[in-house]
């Protein structure tokens, strides 16, 4: 499939079952602007195999957050992907990563701080304010506690 990210050019990729989410988003919400309708090219997803996608990808992110240790917007990454992956585990959609962090923060008041500053740390893509390796201990606890929590 073709794919394109911040900081790449237009590239193709094999298309996995780890991207069944995006599937699973495009055949529900994408708008077909010229062609074969979506539905004719992406078999039907359950919603039940769509959540559980989500949760066996944030499951992941406990070894993941091993390789952020000095990077704050390998952190954020971190952090705002688990807030997105909470909100759709438990309102059964999914949001931007904003809108779910911002939710997250209401949800996980002890965690308000942490993911104020991971969206500091996205914004800015190289924050001084803190030091990654002091900030990691707190992210690696995040993702732990959500993990054991919810995951």
């Amino acid at each position: 499939m073709g794919n394109i990210s911040p900081g790449e050019p237009l590239h193709t990729i094999d298309a996995g079952m780890e991207w069944l989410d995006d599937w699973y988003l495009i055949r529900e919400y994408g708008v077909t602007l010229y062609g074969t309708d979506k539905a004719e090219v992406i078999p039907y997803i359950d919603k039940d195999e769509f959540i559980q996608t989500i949760c066996n990808y944030a499951r992941g992110f406990r070894e993941q957050v091993k390789g952020s240790e000095n990077c704050q917007v390998s952190q954020a990454y971190t952090i705002l992907t688990m807030c997105r992956a909470l909100y759709t585990l438990k309102t059964d959609e999914q949001a931007s990563k904003p809108v779910a962090a911002k939710w997250a923060m209401d949800f996980l008041p002890e965690y308000r701080q942490l993911i104020e500053n991971a969206i500091i740390w996205r914004r800015e893509r190289q924050s001084h304010r803190h030091n990654p390796t002091q900030t990691y201990t707190l992210t690696k606890k995040f993702v732990d506690d959500i993990i054991d929590r919810f995951f």
